[in-house]
């Protein structure tokens, strides 16, 4: 929704941003890819987690929210 406004950015960089953030927690919590395949349900194995985090992949919002949750609380 944030993307139909003129003044914000477009949704692929909002998309980016989003995945960045995900990247950025889980450096802070010191999780990777296979720790937080574990964490989440997901049908995914780590690497196609992987591609999904860093936008080679799609990533569902729904999914996209399991994984920030999971790494919230990790932190």
């Amino acid at each position: 929704m944030l993307a139909c406004d003129p003044d914000q950015p477009d949704a692929d960089v909002i998309a980016a941003e989003a995945r960045d953030r995900l990247l950025l927690g889980m450096t802070r919590a010191v999780l990777d890819v296979d720790r937080l395949a574990a964490l989440v349900e997901t049908d995914r194995t780590a690497t196609e987690l992987q591609q999904a985090i860093e936008g080679r992949a799609e990533l569902p919002m729904g999914e996209f929210a399991s994984l920030r949750a999971a790494i919230a609380r990790e932190s």
